[in-house]
């Protein structure tokens, strides 16, 4: 996570507690794009807190303690994060903390209940014997990407800004992880263990498979891209919907809905579904399949908005872009780039003229990025 952790949990706390104002908010918003490992544990939280019960005040100062001295132990890790969460341990005596009225201190024991939260929250229900399962979580901030070999031989390819977090369960019967971001999958096949990945909008099942999830919190729809094989896919906000993909097929799900029904069906030209069925993208001009570029790390656009084309390089290069047009926001371009610094990016995209009618400047100081017409 990045330096500023402790004021991130403090404004998280402030939020959950009623007390933020828009200025903290807006902070808030900033700093999880500038820590996007945290937006899923943030995201959590938020629901765990609605259904929170009462601690004992020391228990809780002993874990935000534990929780500080966490975050200073990562403030230099590299960009691929690996680590075991602690199991709480609760000492057998019961001994009076001493009362705090600060909201410093107050919040600081918010923010302790919520970090408890995140392991309590990859539980079946309950604790088990006194004590908490270990969770593993894999990480890649903005500007990375990063390979990782699960404990079954499953390899995975992490993109910029995702998180990816599984417990000791794993190695049971059932093999199960989280995705909270965009990661290539090459499922170790085991027919008498089922692999199974969680993200916010749908549960995806597989015994052995190639494939491509991207499901940033931040996105409008979770995508699933099949390679090889075959995987099973369950809708959170209809369960009884389950749809199976073959081999070159893409399932979009939009994040957001209203209603409770939906229905997989082809792509057409009619008003966004709730759910499509798609084939992958084969570019024309060799066999590069347009879902899963990233992980030869090639940033291939085709006809895409200047506004989602910003959001995917903010990702890439660790940046914030503002564009100054709303006009330029929708705005569609196409180009294919692989290894090119920011610059040449923008500077080839201002002359990427097959799908937009103008040309556009921008200015870069050092991680800010501003886009006019």
């Amino acid at each position: 996570m990045q330096p500023s952790s402790e004021h991130l949990w403090y404004l998280v706390s402030l939020k959950l507690s009623g007390e933020a104002g828009p200025d903290d908010l807006a902070e808030l918003d900033r700093l999880l794009k500038e820590a996007p490992e945290a937006v899923f544990q943030v995201e959590q939280l938020e629901k765990l807190w609605r259904q929170r019960t009462e601690l004992p005040q020391q228990k809780i100062n002993e874990a935000y303690s534990r929780h500080l001295q966490r975050l200073s132990n990562h403030l230099s890790e590299p960009a691929l994060q690996y680590t075991q969460n602690e199991t709480p341990q609760w000492p057998e005596e019961e001994v009076a903390a001493p009362v705090r009225s600060t909201r410093w201190w107050w919040m600081g024991g918010v923010a302790a209940l919520l970090l408890i939260g995140v392991v309590l929250f990859f539980m079946p229900g309950k604790e088990q014997g006194g004590k908490l399962p270990s969770q593993n979580v894999v990480s890649t901030r903005f500007g990375s990407k990063s390979k990782v070999q699960l404990p079954d031989g499953t390899v995975v390819h992490l993109n910029s800004g995702s998180l990816l977090t599984y417990d000791q369960a794993f190695n049971g019967k059932i093999r199960e992880v989280r995705l909270s971001g965009e990661a290539f999958f090459d499922v170790a096949h085991n027919k008498d263990r089922p692999f199974i990945i969680h993200t916010d909008a749908v549960d995806i099942k597989v015994l052995g498979t190639a494939f491509n999830v991207r499901a940033y919190p931040d996105e409008q729809t979770t995508e699933t891209a099949l390679i090889r094989g075959s995987v099973e896919v369950m809708l959170l906000h209809n369960p009884d919907k389950k749809i199976v993909l073959k081999p070159s097929e893409k399932l979009v799900v939009q994040n957001k809905q209203d209603t409770a029904e939906a229905r997989p069906q082809r792509a057409t030209s009619e008003a966004i579904p709730l759910v499509t069925i798609s084939k992958v993208h084969n570019l024309e001009r060799d066999s590069t399949v347009l879902e899963t570029s990233w992980v030869d790390n090639k940033l291939i656009f085709e006809n895409e908005s200047l506004e989602t084309i910003a959001q995917k390089l903010e990702r890439w290069y660790d940046v914030r872009i503002t564009i100054t047009d709303e006009g330029l926001k929708k705005e569609r371009y196409k180009a294919t780039f692989e290894g090119e610094s920011l610059e040449d990016v923008l500077n080839a995209l201002k002359y990427a003229g097959a799908f937009s009618s103008g040309d556009f400047s921008f200015t870069i100081n050092k991680k800010e990025v501003r886009i006019m017409p």
